[in-house]
């Protein structure tokens, strides 16, 4: 007796190098995954990106930008690679763990007439307002803060003759180092 027929038996994919992650790892950052060379050539190649070893949820592209959530993880791409009449062959990168990213601070003006009871205003430029980056304000009176004194505007006070008046802002967001 003969038993029934196996499937169609593939003929092997191999790879060489192993894929690889180029880019900075950082939030905010794009990541690429390098497929390396294949044998034979005309290979397609699906993606999935993984962050501490499981699927990120819609990351099924060759590149993938890094965010906030991904500090800290081991983030890794699994290549998958396949040819009509060949095995599916599935690889995954040495992982890359982020790090924050720096958000880069601008300049910072004080506008207005400097006597007391005028209102005064911090100015920034350029800031990043995007991505709800959050900017706090303190103004400080010879390097003291000013209790209370924590909006864009500031009105000066008797208290505030001959005084040297400055505005500190900060800007933070999730994933980066405040500025």
């Amino acid at each position: 007796r003969t038993t029934a027929a196996t499937a169609l038996v593939g003929k092997a994919i191999t790879v060489s190098p192993t894929p690889t992650i180029t880019g900075t790892a950082a939030v905010g950052k794009v990541l690429t995954a390098v497929t390396g060379a294949w044998t034979p050539s005309n290979v397609s190649f699906t993606y999935q990106w993984l962050r501490n070893s499981s699927p990120i949820q819609g990351a099924n592209t060759v590149t993938y930008l890094v965010t906030a959530a991904d500090v800290g993880k081991p983030l890794s791409v699994l290549v998958s690679i396949s040819k009509h009449g060949f095995v599916t062959t599935y690889e995954v990168s040495d992982p890359a763990t982020p790090s924050k990213s720096y958000i880069t601070a601008g300049t910072v003006n004080i506008s207005g007439v400097m006597k007391a009871g005028k209102v005064i205003k911090g100015i920034t430029r350029p800031w990043v307002t995007a991505l709800g980056v959050k900017i706090k304000y303190q103004w400080l009176r010879n390097g003291k803060e000013i209790k209370y004194a924590t909006k864009s505007t500031y009105k000066l006070t008797a208290a505030d003759s001959g005084a040297k008046i400055r505005v500190r802002v900060t800007q933070s967001l999730s994933g980066y180092y405040s500025a």
